[in-house]
């Protein structure tokens, strides 16, 4: 990964690799260890080069190499169990996620404190299971007209105009080659886009080859990283070593765009004052009050961290920078910010668990409080490094850099389209009594947010199926002439990210149903308040079927005489129907009270008259399930 950082230097001990190392001088450190380690006869002295050089090969990049020098370490008995969690992590990268969960595991048993081993076991877990059952969001391309056999990395879209981007390609300013990983210096290229057609009918041509971008940012050394205000006229963007090669760390510079070049400002922007300190990577919010960038500080969390500042328009500056915590930042490095509105923020770590390497993750927030960042699945993240996020302006495809085994080149810039998930519903409609399935019966589905509604009809096999749309609640139901209504049931997509068939089969009655709470006081027929209320679901039945006759029916508890309980159920049966009539308006042709008394109990609490039980073994809760009402269909015939 090109990040355009240090300059060569050579060497041939343990001091001079320890010094290039501490300059992030990697190929120079490399090649000073491996020529002690030839020499050094002490054992664990040994294990520690060798874990030295795993390290230095891992900064490097170089992934292959690095695993083969921490199982060095390990073979040679090196004791910090750090070695476990490294040679995880390069697994990792090199896609070997069997071997890397082992590692993992070992690192758990010998540092059981630290979370980050049973994390990075989980986020493995999940993709090793997600590849079983593959769940593809995204279709991710080779953006082919950008890349070349260089590294060419780090995308950000100019809004009509093309897309911006750093290669240390043949065509770079930079000749050079520094020693942080043994490449060239980058300049900033851009991709223009030709637009044609009417508003309309747009049509949207890249202009190939890419071309340096117009104007004095380039040098011989590096630039990377473009980020735009939203009217498209100032760029900040990183630039290392100075213009001259005689600066020793990496700043943000401004530009602005003067006809059809970039001018940039003769000095870093502010807060870029410490030389001992990297500062790049920029990002502008939409709005461009805001600007979120890396950085290497002694405040940092742990190695890059993402810091925030905000516009001051009143002194017309960037104010101090604010570390956005440690919810964001790890011990590792956290960098490649991208805003994708105001609170939503992209970025890439190789501190929280990912697939390998540096990864691309998603938070919320703003300032010092964010949410737990969420780790972008495969295909956009990889056992590579995965960095540089960019959308178009419609949100749904974009850009980023990776240097996964399918590119043309170290770092290449790939294109990524969402794939939608397709979420369908499907059931039977049944006859409740029955269990026969029902064909002809409307299913209604309601969006429970805009309350539209959208409606099927059965086939001879009861079967109806919807589309459904991404994170919405649903409500659905059933009818048909002839029966009552099902009852509503739900279902919802909100959490679902892959294709998903959902069931929910349903039942439509014509017999009839119990009005759950219509209970009495022990011997009396009149109505309790909230029965009342109840009531009112079964207003809303009539109304909606306008020919159904019902009968209502009345059950006591086995408590007095037989005789007693009959009349009573009768009376309590014609209480509901007076109700109705009298303060609903409901026709009373389209009723019919009936009393059962105590014929139809639904629990064992009879009472044995010839040995004098008059039901005491039951509680009165008991007893009430008893005093109910039910509705049964008579017919759907009724006539005013």
């Amino acid at each position: 990964m090109s990040l355009g950082l240090g300059a060569c230097k050579s060497g041939g001990d343990i001091t001079s690799a320890e010094k290039a190392f501490s300059q992030e001088q990697y190929s120079v450190a490399i090649n000073n260890y491996k020529g002690a380690y030839s020499s050094i006869r002490d054992k664990a002295k040994r294990a520690e080069v060798a874990f030295k050089i795993g390290e230095a090969m891992r900064l490097n990049r170089d992934f292959l190499k690095a695993e083969s020098w921490y199982q060095k370490a390990i073979t040679g008995g090196y004791k910090d169990p750090k070695v476990y969690y490294e040679l995880g992590e390069v697994l990792k990268m090199n896609e070997k996620y069997d071997e890397a969960v082992v590692q993992f595991e070992t690192y758990v048993k010998e540092m059981p404190s630290d979370p980050r081993g049973n994390e990075q076991i989980t986020v493995i877990k999940e993709y090793l299971n997600s590849q079983k059952e593959p769940c593809i969001r995204f279709q991710v391309e080779n953006f082919k007209l950008a890349n070349t056999s260089s590294n060419d990395f780090a995308p950000m879209l100019l809004e009509k105009e093309g897309l911006v981007f750093a290669s240390d390609r043949e065509d770079a300013t930079g000749k050079k080659v520094f020693g942080r990983l043994g490449g060239s210096y980058a300049d900033l290229f851009i991709l223009n886009k030709k637009i044609t057609g009417t508003s309309k009918n747009k049509v949207e041509k890249w202009v190939t080859p890419a071309a340096v971008i117009a104007g004095g940012i380039n040098t011989d050394y590096n630039e990377a990283t473009p980020t735009f205000d939203p009217k498209g006229g100032v760029m900040y963007y990183t630039q290392c070593n100075g213009v001259k090669g005689d600066k020793p760390n990496c700043v943000i510079m401004m530009a602005k765009k003067k006809g059809k070049e970039w001018v940039p400002e003769p000095e870093p922007l502010p807060f870029c004052t410490d030389t001992t300190i990297d500062y790049g990577q920029p990002a502008l919010s939409p709005d461009g009050t805001k600007l979120i960038f890396s950085m290497d500080g002694p405040g940092s969390v742990g190695g890059k961290d993402l810091y925030i500042t905000t516009y001051v328009k009143r002194s017309r500056t960037w104010g101090d920078p604010v570390n956005l915590g440690p919810m964001i930042n790890t011990d590792k490095d956290e960098m490649f910010p991208y805003f994708f509105n105001d609170t939503t923020l992209y970025f890439s770590s190789d501190g929280h668990a990912g697939l390998g390497g540096l990864d691309i993750f998603v938070s919320n927030g703003m300032g010092e409080t964010w949410t737990k960042p969420k780790h972008l699945r495969s295909p956009l993240n990889s056992g590579g490094d995965d960095f540089g996020i960019v959308y178009d302006a419609n949100g749904e495809s974009g850009y980023f850099t990776s240097n996964r085994v399918s590119g043309r080149g170290g770092d290449d810039i790939y294109s990524f389209a969402n794939i939608p998930p397709v979420f369908t519903l499907k059931g039977i409609v049944r006859d409740k009594d029955t269990k026969k399935p029902v064909g002809n019966a409307t299913v209604t589905l309601l969006d429970e947010k805009t309350n539209k509604k959208t409606t099927a009809v059965t086939d001879a096999t009861g079967a109806y199926m919807f589309k459904l749309n991404i994170a919405t609640s649903y409500t659905i139901s059933a009818d048909k002439e002839g029966y009552l209504g099902s009852v509503d049931e739900h279902q919802t997509t909100v959490g679902l990210e892959c294709n998903a068939d959902l069931v929910q089969d349903l039942e439509i009655s014509r017999t009839g149903f119990e009005l759950k709470g219509i209970y009495y006081d022990l011997d009396s027929d009149s109505l309790r308040p909230e029965a009342k209320i109840i009531l009112d679901t079964l207003v809303q039945v009539l109304t909606d079927y306008p020919k159904l006759i019902i009968e209502l029916g009345s059950h006591t508890d086995c408590r007095a005489s037989a005789e007693y309980n009959q009349d009573l159920s009768q009376r309590r049966a014609q209480s509901v129907i007076n109700y109705l009539v009298n303060t609903k308006g409901i026709p009373s042709g389209r009723m019919v009270a009936k009393g059962y008394g105590e014929t139809q109990l639904v629990n064992n609490c009879q009472c044995d008259r010839k040995d004098n039980d008059t039901g005491i073994h039951c509680t009165e809760e008991e007893h009430q399930l008893n005093r109910r009402t039910t509705v049964r269909v008579l017919s759907f015939n009724w006539r005013p």
